[in-house]
């Protein structure tokens, strides 16, 4: 059997490379809370990771001498760190904006180091955020007033990390709209940069917000790349630009956005 399992690792740990677990921590209540969990009897947790990884439902999992248990808890909507004095589970996730570095847990106010290309982030309750978040009530130069914030296209082109550090400088970010303002963003793309492509607030398929991005968002041939791409909009047939998958260094426009308040 180990010498079965020394051959299959490589293989399986190779086909789910896309997927990153990042350790973490989490209250026994959360874990209690689970609308769905499944335990695996596996006693590697490299294949406790490949299981997690082919369940699309698992958002985390637990792994100790017991066993292997999937969990749908999305840790990285945690309001608050656990509690002082609670229990707390050691586990993994899948999402990475959670307050992990160097895979430990951090403390609420701790700086990171540069985390997908975005170079000043802190743990804020429980989450990465970027360390000064500027509100803004008016939108001056060279932003755009738009009705879900404030918004500026770029006059040149970088990769995708150089774009989201340039929103960065200026107290902004890569265009992250809710689900209900993205066909405004669509339409305000195609109207300002007609046969342009430009990068936006998405990498492995996840807008720069933890959402998933929908089947209705993607262009109609998209996703078909590496899932850890990132994506830009693009003109698409129906006048109003797509959403489509893409090399994070590849060089294209990008759209900076502000949340007022």
């Amino acid at each position: 059997m180990a010498s079965l399992l020394a051959l299959l690792v490589p293989l399986l740990a190779a086909a789910s490379a896309s997927t990153v677990w990042h350790k973490a921590l989490i209250t026994q209540d959360r874990l209690g809370a689970a609308a769905r969990t499944q335990t695996v009897p596996v006693s590697e947790e490299i294949l406790c990771a490949i299981t997690a990884t082919h369940t699309p439902w698992c958002e985390l999992f637990t792994h100790n001498a017991s066993g292997c248990v999937l969990y749908d808890v999305l840790l990285d909507s945690l309001a608050a760190p656990p509690p002082e004095g609670q229990d707390t589970a050691a586990c993994r996730t899948r999402h990475r904006n959670v307050c992990i570095g160097e895979g430990e847990a951090m403390s609420h106010g701790t700086k990171t180091k540069e985390v997908d290309c975005f170079p000043s982030l802190v743990c804020w309750d429980g989450v990465l955020a970027p360390a000064s978040s500027p509100e803004f009530s008016t939108c001056e130069a060279p932003f755009s007033s738009l009705d879900f914030g404030c918004a500026y296209l770029s006059t040149d082109t970088k990769t995708w990390c150089e774009a989201r550090r340039a929103c960065s400088a200026l107290d902004a970010d890569l265009a992250v709209p809710t689900a209900a303002d993205y066909s405004f963003l669509q339409t305000y793309v195609s109207n300002n940069m007609a046969d342009k492509e430009v990068w936006v607030g998405v990498k492995a398929r996840k807008w720069l917000d933890g959402r998933t991005v929908t089947t209705g968002e993607w262009g109609p041939y998209d996703p078909n790349g590496s899932p850890d791409e990132c994506a830009r909009m693009m003109p698409g047939g129906a006048g109003v630009h797509d959403l489509a998958d893409r090399n994070c260094e590849l060089l294209y426009f990008y759209l900076c956005m502000r949340k007022m308040v």
